[in-house]
């Protein structure tokens, strides 16, 4: 078995009992929870080693990610929340923990796949886009940043760039899992990005709004695993939200079995999943929005 640590990013205290035995590792960042609390709830802290935990109010979860670039030594790595998680769904599942991706399933992925991600769903507005035919200066500033820096220094990305920036289908969340190279990798490449666009802000004496880091992230993830995976190469994997009532799924009445029969086929779970996402994106297209 390898090496995996699935870093699963809190600002909080949370039901952590839910979470495989082995492979997973709670991780604090922000000063909601103090470190010596976390301590004793077994947490760790993102602000030990080489950190950047000062700027987790731009870069929210971001932080633990750059904790694990420069700080874990592991074969295979990830990022999730707290209350979202890849799922790996089995008919005879009889609660959400039950279906939280373990460990061996996540090494067997890996011996396939390059990276696993979160399905693709629809941006819910059109602010989350760049637009054809819109001088740079009338429209979204901070991707006009991200596109110069991208064209610049990455041309490399720059067909993936516009496929994403262009396009009002991705996949957001910060959340991946994939070797610890691939994870270095991508990592490099990130905040080397994120740094940049931070400059260029303060050499325009603008201040950045909160989070601001953490939100333009989950559309360059998108962009560079574009960039470097063929579809094939890709795992979308179902994202399961904790804090959701799961009753109708795991109850013992007949359609809930059914429904998870059906969520355990993967084929099947892929056609719904395809079925969804144009059902949203025609909704968009008629009503602006979600």
């Amino acid at each position: 078995m390898k090496n995996i640590k699935v870093l699963v990013v809190t600002h909080k205290e949370f039901d952590d009992s839910i979470l495989p035995k082995e492979g997973y590792q709670v991780i604090k960042v922000g000063n909601k929870l103090s470190d010596e609390q976390a301590r004793q709830l077994g947490y760790l802290t993102d602000d030990q080693g080489d950190n950047i935990s000062d700027k987790n109010p731009m870069y929210c979860e971001l932080t633990a990610q750059y904790w694990g670039w420069k700080n874990l030594k592991c074969d295979i790595v990830g990022l999730v929340h707290y209350r979202r998680y890849f799922m790996y769904h089995r008919s005879h599942s009889a609660c959400f923990a039950d279906d939280i991706m373990p460990p061996p399933v996540i090494q067997k992925v890996l011996e396939k796949y390059k990276v696993i991600a979160p399905f693709r769903t629809v941006k819910p507005n059109d602010s989350w886009n760049l637009h054809k035919g819109v001088l740079p200066e009338h429209d979204n500033h901070d991707w006009v940043i991200i596109r110069d820096i991208i064209f610049r220094d990455y041309p490399e990305l720059t067909a993936a760039f516009n496929k994403i920036a262009y396009s009002q289908i991705y996949f957001g969340l910060n959340m991946m899992i994939t070797s610890k190279q691939i994870y270095d990798e991508y990592s490099k490449f990130i905040f080397d990005v994120l740094n940049k666009f931070d400059l260029e802000y303060e050499k325009e004496g603008k201040t950045r709004r909160a989070r601001v880091d953490g939100f333009w992230s989950e559309q360059l993830l998108c962009i560079w695993v574009s960039g470097h995976f063929k579809e094939s190469e890709i795992y979308w994997a179902h994202i399961g939200e904790a804090e959701r009532n799961y009753d109708k799924y795991y109850g013992k009445a007949l359609s809930c079995k059914l429904k998870r029969l059906q969520c355990s086929n993967r084929f099947c779970f892929r056609c719904l999943k395809a079925i969804k996402l144009r059902v949203d994106f025609i909704k968009y297209k008629i009503n602006g929005k979600i």
